[in-house]
């Protein structure tokens, strides 16, 4: 029997997306630069005039959408009213797709109070597409679920701009130093802007909560359109990081049957599959994932943050999107698809991700090779594929992958045999894509 074995050595880069500092993986692009002279000649001031233009239309949309909805008009404003929305979405979404910066989708801000600013704006923008992004017309669903897809990636919302300084309890209680820093290396904000960020972080975090039960609640729906399935996956991978609480209940989901199954092929990787199934929590190497520890720990004793996690504690008893999961179907394959695709371009390196430090890593691993294991290569569904595809970022898993398909080869079945082999060679040109392998 043949062997492959596919090596490299485990030596770290700088991140595209972010370094690896003494305090772990941090963010290496800013969004608040400190001078004129820093930035681009060709972007000054457009900040604050984009800003101004997607508060204006958050507002007209806001009227737009009460005058449908609320005062039943007659069918030519009626149809006034759609055109209204649609043309100021469009606007929205034009803007949203700007970015300054090519490694992330962003404005750049002189000031943080700019900053600040725009992620109030953003979260209303977010509020309004959500709220009627299934009440609208069937003609503009996809535009508001486009627009939902764009901001949940904005890197405003990413953690080292809502996050909050270690010592932050001090500061809100005692306002004797005039400014702190965020600790995962944000922009520095004068005190009084403290309570404004706090509102700002208890809007984000009722958000990332009503959309995560929206999210959950089509979860369960069949035969979604293409933009709503899209914003569906894309939405679960970042709340994967962003809601400690509903990763813990997918994981228990996931490992209710897998603890006991045996994955042999695993054998010879630098580390124990079955010793990380409890490694649920965010390593020190991955601060830039603890949203624990860097946002909602300052919002667990404010009134509206308790509020909002006892509507988090509803959402997650519904026990309909955790059989889902629980099946480790479809559903599962395009979640870890997105979960994949998510972590590539959050930590994106040239060599080696220390990927058993991401919490829950082995479990969402190890429940994938079972259902790798567990089906016929010529009934392998696409989902399936491609989630392998994008797990393939950590190159080491090919040998994994291909001692399990390799394993299920039956000699005297061609279409089994040339079935298999396919495969690997689709996964070899994943990791070539991948600039983890070279040929000729």
């Amino acid at each position: 029997m043949g062997e492959f074995c596919i090596e490299n050595s485990p030596f770290f880069k700088q991140m595209i997306f972010g370094v690896r500092t003494e305090e772990g993986i941090q963010r290496s692009s800013a969004l608040y630069l400190k001078s004129d002279r820093a930035f681009p000649a060709a972007y000054k001031n457009t900040n604050v005039k984009e800003i101004k233009t997607l508060g204006q239309l958050k507002e007209n949309l806001k009227t737009s959408a009460f005058s449908l909805f609320g005062q039943k008009p007659n069918p030519r404003v009626r149809i006034r009213l759609i055109d209204d929305l649609a043309t100021n979405m469009l606007k929205v979404l034009e803007i949203l797709k700007t970015s300054h910066q090519e490694s992330l989708i962003s404005i750049l801000y002189k000031t943080p109070e700019n900053l600040l600013a725009s992620q109030k704006i953003l979260i209303g923008l977010a509020k309004h597409s959500l709220d009627n992004c299934d009440e609208v017309p069937n003609s503009l669903r996809p535009v508001y679920f486009e627009t939902l897809v764009l901001l949940i990636h904005r890197a405003e919302f990413e953690l080292n701009y809502m996050g909050f300084d270690v010592s932050n309890e001090e500061f809100l209680k005692n306002a004797k130093t005039t400014s702190f820093k965020n600790d995962t290396g944000g922009p520095k904000i004068d005190l009084k802007n403290i309570q404004q960020k706090l509102k700002v972080c208890e809007s984000y975090q009722a958000l990332l909560y009503h959309t995560l039960q929206k999210v959950l609640n089509k979860l369960t729906q069949k035969g979604l359109p293409d933009k709503e399935r899209e914003f569906v996956e894309q939405f679960t991978a970042i709340a994967y990081f962003r809601i400690p609480e509903f990763r813990n209940r997918l994981l228990e989901c996931l490992k209710k049957d897998i603890q006991q199954v045996q994955i042999p092929e695993w054998r010879g990787m630098e580390w124990r599959l079955d010793d990380h199934l409890d490694d649920n929590k965010t390593q020190h190497l991955f601060t830039l994932f603890d949203w624990e520890r860097v946002f909602y720990v300052y919002l667990k004793n404010t009134e509206k943050g308790e509020s909002n996690y006892k509507l988090l504690g509803e959402i997650l008893e519904d026990r309909d999107w955790q059989n889902r999961y629980a099946k480790r179907g479809i559903a599962y394959y395009l979640f870890l698809n997105e979960w994949a695709k998510h972590v590539n371009k959050s930590v994106v390196t040239k060599d080696h991700v220390p990927w058993q430090d991401l919490p829950g890593y082995a479990v969402l691993i190890k429940a994938f090779l079972i259902e790798l294991k567990s089906k016929d290569v010529r009934r392998y569904p696409a989902p399936l594929l491609n989630a392998s595809y994008a797990l393939l970022k950590n190159e080491k898993l090919l040998n994994v992958f291909i001692a399990i398909v390799y394993n299920k080869t039956r000699l005297y079945e061609s279409s089994n045999v040339f079935a298999v082999f396919e495969l690997i060679n689709n996964w070899l040109g994943v990791l070539k894509e991948n600039k983890k392998i070279y040929w000729n």
